[in-house]
């Protein structure tokens, strides 16, 4: 199964690539368009900051009386929910007018028994009380006699209505964020894990939710769900994966051009001359052993730079050695200056250990 994107903010999780994590840093470091207070509704005279330190205390105080009144035997759990909770953070929190859909909405033949409305019906939402997890099926949100979760009824909705785009879904513990998406079978969602969120005093995770999910970025603007500015934010996000992609290809081919030539070039290398010349290894095999190598490469730099690669047990001390002296970052750098350009072989030597390292596990490198 695909891993799901790591992220530096612990509330928050990533499924089926719905936003693309270096988005969500940038939706967090106000360095997107749309992102000046007025765009979030806020008046002169007051800044971004201290409205979102306000509002910070108010989703703070009703989370706390949330979680303290709702395991009294004497409530009904869902209203208590709604009423106390999860409708003061939509409307007071994020802005939203929120309204009771009382009927199902129908698409063709189909009915979608969506909770509640926002944006004039542009954001469907399927609230529910914690005791609903959000994939498992109940047949208040199924039609026809079929069980749906209240992540499935959501999803299908949008997929079958071109009129909405965005949803959310929550029942109180977590509250998710799903897109248009065709496939059923790959999940795509952003979730915020509120327990988390507060149990921490995670300013800065909830930061990032005021201003990816407050009402103005999903609303509609010009009357079209695809001029809402969080679809704006999500196609730039695409176009610079793509670009970034692309600069990806360049630089893999080069590097096979470069190792390749380097290695047939070096004067030990007379048995790898000799091989490429038979059926032994031949041209294929030879690329194939460089490709396999680049990814390699490719691997240990993205793991290196997220902090995934070594054993979390390591101390400082070996970390400290992994990376100065075996870590592809230390490599990266080395080859930035021309001074450590020659033909000795100690890089190589150096890369050998650090690939059986990870092959074996050497606790001396932090290596598991």
């Amino acid at each position: 199964m695909k891993r799901a994107p790591r992220l530096d903010y612990e509330s928050l999780r990533l499924e089926g690539g719905l936003l693309s994590p270096p988005l969500l840093d940038k939706v967090r470091h106000m360095a997107l368009p749309h992102q000046q207070p007025g765009d979030y509704g806020i008046e002169k005279g007051l800044t971004l900051k201290d409205e979102l330190a306000r509002y910070w205390r108010i989703a703070r105080a009703r989370w706390k009386a949330f979680e303290q009144g709702r395991h009294r035997q004497d409530i009904d759990l869902r209203r208590f929910t709604l009423d106390e909770w999860l409708r003061p953070l939509l409307e007071t929190v994020l802005g939203y007018r929120v309204q009771v859909n009382a009927q199902p909405l129908v698409n063709g033949e189909r009915r979608f028994p969506i909770t509640h409305l926002a944006c004039d019906g542009a954001v469907p939402l399927v609230l529910a009380a914690p005791d609903q997890e959000l994939d498992k099926g109940d047949a208040r949100f199924g039609e026809e006699g079929r069980r749906r979760s209240p992540q499935g009824l959501a999803q299908e909705y949008l997929n079958a209505e071109q009129d909405a785009l965005w949803s959310l879904v929550s029942n109180g513990q977590v509250l998710r964020l799903l897109r248009d998406n065709p496939s059923m079978t790959r999940p795509a969602y952003l979730e915020i894990d509120f327990q988390r969120l507060f149990d921490e005093d995670n300013f800065v995770d909830f930061s990032l939710f005021w201003l990816l999910l407050h009402h103005s970025r999903l609303a509609p603007r010009g009357g079209r769900p695809e001029g809402a500015i969080l679809e704006q934010w999500r196609e730039q996000g695409q176009e610079e994966g793509e670009r970034a992609l692309s600069k990806l290809r360049v630089g893999v081919t080069q590097a096979l051009r470069e190792l390749g030539s380097g290695f047939l070039a070096h004067p030990d290398n007379a048995g790898l001359r000799q091989a490429l010349e038979k059926v032994e290894l031949g041209s294929e095999g030879y690329f194939q052993e460089l490709l396999r190598l680049v990814y390699r490469f490719l691997f240990l730099f993205t793991a290196e730079d997220r902090d995934l690669v070594l054993s979390p047990e390591a101390d400082e001390a070996t970390r400290g050695l992994y990376r100065q002296g075996y870590s592809l970052g230390h490599l990266r750098e080395r080859a930035r200056y021309r001074r450590y350009h020659d033909r000795h072989d100690d890089a190589w030597e150096q890369l050998r250990i650090t690939f059986e390292g990870f092959r074996k596990g050497q606790p001396l490198l932090g290596q598991p």
